[in-house]
């Protein structure tokens, strides 16, 4: 039982100051209202990072028919790799080889005209004024090769894996742009891309004109493949900006698209040696 003697020293202590009088009392309040507060931003930043992990579909090509549904076109990839590498060489495999000379100049005019249009449109969407060479978003918003040929011409050993890989990879990469990323710094690729095009459909259409003129022109030949796989490795560099923490663009960007880089470098590399340095030691 409590002598008298404790219950008044009780007594002083209740009455005393005020706990928000003590120096380590108002510390830790202060220790406590912080780390509650960085709880609190902590769950803000990581459900917009949450948010920004999210790839996001572009509205305005949400009923496009070959966007909206990746079904059309994955009908018509297996189409295309039905015909050259099944149907195409089975129906040709008794015929003679077709004449479509005329057929791949104006396939080729087609192309020079179109790569050129599309560098143009490209280049006048934002490239000249807003968008620079680093690092620019995405925004969701408005701003105020037919290998088909080779196998009727009976030219099987143009059907490689590097031409029915490039096709295909470009159909699902423009896909995946088209729908998920369709703007910023991730349209870079098709300028350079465009002229690279430019200058290899001009080609084909002066070998077209026989053997004097393909004779002349041999010598540039491999010039081509040279500026090809120059244009990967630009490529590579400027996506590589948006693996950054700074850059806001979806790192799905770099992921899908250097990969295929790579392989594309790869290939035209080991193109490269087999037709031209090959071709050289043996002279």
């Amino acid at each position: 039982m409590p002598t008298l003697e404790t219950r008044i020293d009780v007594q002083k202590l209740s009455s005393g100051p005020p706990m928000e009088k003590f120096p380590f009392y108002t510390l830790g309040k202060k220790v406590w209202s912080i780390c509650k507060e960085i709880k609190i931003n902590a769950k803000k930043v990581e459900k917009e990072n949450e948010e920004q992990m999210r790839l996001k579909e572009d509205p305005r090509v949400k009923n496009w028919p070959l966007i909206g549904s990746p079904v059309y076109l994955l009908v018509i990839i297996a189409l295309y790799l039905f015909f050259v590498l099944v149907a195409g060489p089975k129906f040709m495999e008794n015929r003679r080889p077709y004449n479509l000379k005329k057929i791949i100049a104006a396939y080729n005019i087609f192309q020079v005209v179109a790569n050129s249009y599309a560098f143009y449109g490209i280049l006048t969407s934002g490239w000249t004024d807003k968008i620079g060479l680093g690092c620019h978003p995405v925004r969701f918003e408005d701003d105020p090769d037919l290998k088909m040929f080779f196998v009727l011409r009976k030219k099987l050993n143009q059907v490689s894996f590097l031409h029915v890989y490039h096709h295909i990879s470009t159909i699902g990469i423009g896909y995946l742009g088209s729908k998920y990323l369709p703007g910023g710094m991730v349209t870079f690729p098709i300028m350079p891309n465009t002229l690279v095009h430019v200058l290899m459909y001009t080609y084909y259409l002066l070998a077209l004109q026989g053997p004097d003129m393909q004779k002349k022109l041999a010598k540039f030949k491999k010039y081509l493949t040279v500026i090809q796989m120059l244009q990967f490795v630009v490529l590579a560099v400027h996506a590589s900006q948006a693996l950054s923490p700074t850059c806001d663009v979806h790192m799905a960007a770099s992921l899908l698209f250097m990969p295929n880089l790579v392989v594309f470098f790869y290939l035209f590399y080991k193109f490269y040696i087999k037709t031209y340095r090959n071709k050289e030691k043996k002279e």
